[in-house]
């Protein structure tokens, strides 16, 4: 898990390349998604 606040909101790494999420917290969320349902994952 690798990412960084901006002004917008938190930018998280998401295999390799970045993407911004409204906060680390639904970051997160979408990490714990993506393990359970890797189909769904972008």
């Amino acid at each position: 898990m690798y990412g960084y606040i901006t002004e917008d909101g938190y930018m998280g790494n998401v295999n390799g390349e970045l993407m911004l999420f409204a906060s680390d917290e639904e970051y997160r969320e979408y990490l714990e998604d993506a393990r359970e349902y890797p189909e769904a994952a972008v």
